[in-house]
């Protein structure tokens, strides 16, 4: 869709890369819709879920394993498994999606898209870097790049730049930019420039790419570097002119309905499709010390819809994905709020289940409450988990009482509804004592719960940590960043280098961490990883059929099997012999082998003369 002159007026990228394949970002929809209906001309492109599929097509694996020498022998196995199965046909299930995203992580080992970045001075160095000849990923992204802006011919170009790990990608796009269309103004916006506009600043080989860096919310801002449809040219002509006023007005509540058209809602890796909603902007607590997006509102305020709205809002989007679940993103939903909107949307006769991310609210002590929620739809619920030592709560300001923990677990358990945590470490001032205790009382409740992922403590731009004087720990000064490499995909969350002034080393506080998430086993993730299986002692089995997605190694020298589900390895004893895809225990060491793979799913036990 182009103007009236054939010129396309903005265009949104969603760049790669990052963990975010499962539904549309919302930045996206919400500032199509915005723009779109202040008269500009707007596409969006998810660049992000476009390279991901991209990168399983036959081709680009073809052309990635002709160069299989710098990948470990897993990951061409997992390579190989999807070429061969590539157009196949074969029904998607959770197994297949998980194999898919250990396939592109695989096509995305040793690009240039996935660099480390020790400072921020040297993002545009690290972006400049030529691709190598095996950089298959990185080939793929720029060619993506090309096509979008190349057939557009925008007037602005807007990366919205959630995560630290797409800063990279979004350079490396916007030289691409420079390149082919100099015209256009290029403005780097979203999470990760809010909270590091300042520092970005100071790259000035950053300022002689971008055009503006937007620290202000995208509404106040893109309306301005656009001008008006009369002629009027806007500040995109004038580089890096300040945004601080820019429409100083603006309500959330005004915005219209997200737009998702352009965007591929068939691909993401969710299965049916999913439909984001926001129900806020901030967080109407915004006190926890170490919460970027919460401490925001305490200088830039909270904005919430009311239910009506949000109910609008939700049905518009169902009626354009034709999605049968509802994700709310929000950091901190009201979940008072969601549960008097959903009432609304499915007494409309939307028969659509929800999931929410929330504190550890007082209100869901209440059985009754739980029930409701669950009544109107909600089947799982996200929350952070620090610990249950009220001391380290309260020095963290956030605002929740442990002793209530145990009752909100029980109630969620009973009502249906599935939590999941996510889990925080390198608590300052926290001691070994207390960290046990915290991982104690998840080992106790590990059959009622869930864990999405597990984290250390960062000290990340614009947090009460970086802006106060925070008892426990010490800056180190300089530019030197500290990431969640071990924990977090890419690093994870990304902030200033620090150590404890008192107790135990980072190194050692990751390693409770660490001891926690290998002695908790959750039962409520959507998939069991072999870690998080019972710990029973397997029986021996005679005979195991292997599942398509265990295979054998390249390497005939080696008893290798590879699981491309789980991406491990498991090296097979003596005392075993094949036929066909079946393994023969021979001895009892090779029963108990079997035994430990079956209870690893890695295949099913079958009877004396099957071979299937």
């Amino acid at each position: 869709m182009t103007s009236a002159t054939g010129q396309l007026d903005l265009l949104l990228l969603f760049p790669g890369v990052t963990e975010a394949r499962h539904f549309p970002y919302l930045s996206l929809p919400q500032l199509t819709a915005y723009c779109r209906a202040r008269g500009y001309v707007v596409a969006q492109r998810d660049h992000n879920i476009e390279l991901s599929r991209a990168l399983l097509a036959p081709d680009a694996l073809a052309r990635r394993l002709r160069l299989a020498d710098s990948l470990s022998r897993l990951r061409a196995a997992t390579l190989h498994y999807l070429s061969e199965r590539s157009g196949a046909g074969v029904p998607a299930s959770d197994v297949d999606t998980r194999i898919e995203l250990n396939g592109v992580d695989a096509m995305l080992s040793g690009s240039a898209l996935t660099t480390r970045v020790e400072r921020l001075a040297d993002l545009v160095n690290v972006a400049r870097t030529p691709l190598a000849e095996d950089d298959v990923a990185g080939q793929v992204y720029e060619q993506l790049v090309r096509e979008a802006i190349c057939g557009t011919r925008p007037r602005v170009i807007g990366f919205s730049v959630a995560f630290f790990s797409q800063l990279v990608p979004a350079i490396r796009a916007a030289l691409i930019a420079r390149e082919v269309s100099p015209e256009s103004a290029i403005v780097f916006g979203g999470q990760q420039i809010m909270l590091r506009e300042a520092g970005l600043r100071r790259c000035r080989d950053l300022l002689e790419i971008v055009t503006h860096l937007s620290g202000k919310a995208g509404e106040r801002v893109l309306p301005e570097l656009l001008g008006d449809r009369t002629g009027n040219a806007g500040r995109a002509a004038e580089p890096n002119s300040p945004t601080a006023t820019l429409v100083p007005r603006w309500r959330f509540r005004d915005n219209p309905s997200p737009q998702f058209d352009g965007l591929p809602l068939d691909r993401y890796f969710s299965g049916p499709p999913q439909l984001p909603v926001i129900s806020c902007i901030g967080c109407y607590w915004g006190k926890c010390t170490f919460c970027s997006y919460g401490n925001r509102s305490l200088t830039d305020g909270y904005q919430q819809l009311d239910h009506l709205t949000l109910a609008a809002w939700v049905i518009a989007g169902l009626e354009q994905t034709g999605a049968r679940r509802v994700t709310f993103v929000d950091e901190n939903s009201n979940i008072k709020l969601l549960l008097n909107a959903m009432t609304v949307v499915r007494g409309r006769g939307f028969d659509v289940v929800w999931s929410t991310r929330n504190r550890m609210e007082p209100v869901l002590t209440s059985a009754a409450f739980c029930r409701r929620l669950a009544s109107a739809g909600c089947v799982l619920m996200s929350v952070g988990y620090e610990t249950v030592s009220q001391r380290l709560l309260d020095s963290l300001d956030k605002g929740v009482r442990a002793d209530t923990y145990q009752a909100i677990i029980d109630n969620l358990h009973d009502a249906g509804i599935a939590l999941r945590l996510s889990v925080m470490g390198g608590i300052p001032t926290e001691t070994a004592d207390e960290a046990v205790e915290s991982r104690r009382f998840l080992v106790r409740n590990a059959h009622k719960l869930g864990i999405d992922v597990a984290q250390m403590l960062m000290v990340e731009p614009r947090t009460l940590l970086d802006l106060g004087d925070p008892s426990g720990i010490a800056r180190r000064g300089g530019e030197t960043l500290l990431d969640n490499t071990g924990f977090s995909y890419l690093g994870g969350r990304v902030g200033a280098a620090f150590d404890y002034t008192k107790g135990p080393s980072r190194a050692e506080r990751s390693q409770w961490l660490a001891d926690t998430i290998d002695a908790v086993l959750p039962s409520k993730n959507d998939e069991q990883h072999p870690r998080f299986a019972s710990a029973t002692t397997p029986k021996p089995i005679g005979r195991l059929a292997l599942h398509p997605w265990v295979v054998e190694s390249a390497d005939p020298r080696t008893a290798v099997l590879h699981d491309v589900r789980w991406k491990l390895n498991y090296r097979l004893p003596a005392g075993l012999h094949r036929e066909g895809r079946v393994l023969v225990a021979t001895d009892d060491g090779a029963s108990r082998a079997l035994g430990l793979l079956l209870q690893a799913e890695a295949g099913r036990e079958v009877d004396t003369g099957d071979n299937s």
